[in-house]
């Protein structure tokens, strides 16, 4: 899906939840923060992924996350775009990672299920994360100690239902950028239907998976059923901007006209 037609003209205040999919992640230089500046997450055993044993048992994963290590304008133009206001951040700390499950991220979200024959289930727990933020600015040419805080996740949800022998979940995810007042959230909606049934060639019980929903343009997102990655955007292929974090998520899941996203594990017997 393209991108959202029209011009957006918003005040520069608003529009800086992070950086446009344009601005760069340089390294090894003093135009950007130091490490030491940065705070690293620590891993938490990438919640109910490691957890999720026994039998039926299995793990639901979705994330939003930035690639870039900072994220800084790259021209005087984007400069203009990224300035909020009075604070003046001049960069964005980002995820710095790849496509992987768990690890730092904007949002992740685990819910973990029994899966039974014929659309039984039971939930076993939920775990909602947020990721630290972090804004920079220069003070006598040299980095300041950034702002650093967290977005609460009372937006991030989850129900799970049975539907004709199958079960049916749905998560959602709402998260904005704590400093940055009004700031555009990173917004998902999926649907997850799940079915456990016999492989007819190895006579051998499977977990089907089909995904729809949507989300924002921007930033990454990911969708994984145990260790099978069922879906993966990438804002910077699909060529998206900040401007896609602004009502309505207009990523479709699937695109018109696309295959429904899809995949099989085994069932833990």
């Amino acid at each position: 899906m393209g991108r959202r037609a029209g011009p957006h003209h918003i005040p520069f205040l608003l529009v800086t939840t992070v950086c446009l999919g344009c601005c760069s992640s340089p390294s090894g230089n003093d135009q950007t923060p130091p490490d030491s500046l940065r705070t690293e997450e620590k891993e938490d055993g990438d919640g109910f992924g490691k957890a999720a044993r026994g039998k039926g048992v299995v793990d639901l994963y979705v994330d939003s996350w930035i690639p870039h290590k900072f994220l800084m304008p790259t021209s005087p133009a984007e400069s203009a775009k990224f300035y909020i206001g009075t604070i003046g951040y001049q960069a964005f700390g980002g995820d710095n990672r790849g496509t992987q499950k768990g690890g730092n991220a904007r949002t992740r979200h685990w819910v973990s299920l029994e899966l039974k024959p014929g659309g039984g289930f039971r939930v076993l727990g939920e775990v909602k994360r947020i990721g630290l933020t972090h804004g920079y600015w220069k003070t006598g040419g040299k980095w300041a100690k950034p702002n650093v805080d967290r977005a609460g996740d009372s937006g991030l949800s989850s129900h799970v239902k049975s539907d004709g022998g199958h079960v049916v979940v749905e998560m959602k995810g709402s998260a904005g950028n704590p400093l940055v007042a009004h700031a555009p959230s990173i917004d998902y909606e999926y649907s997850v239907r799940l079915a456990v049934v016999t492989n007819p060639d190895t006579q051998k019980r499977e977990i089907r998976a089909w995904l729809s929903g949507s989300h924002d343009g921007y930033p990454n997102y990911s969708v994984w059923l145990g260790t099978k990655c069922l879906y993966v955007h990438d804002y910077g292929g699909h060529k998206q901007e900040l401007e896609s974090l602004f009502p309505p998520m207009e990523w479709e899941v699937p695109e018109p006209g696309g295959a429904v996203p899809s995949g099989v594990v085994p069932y833990p017997e």
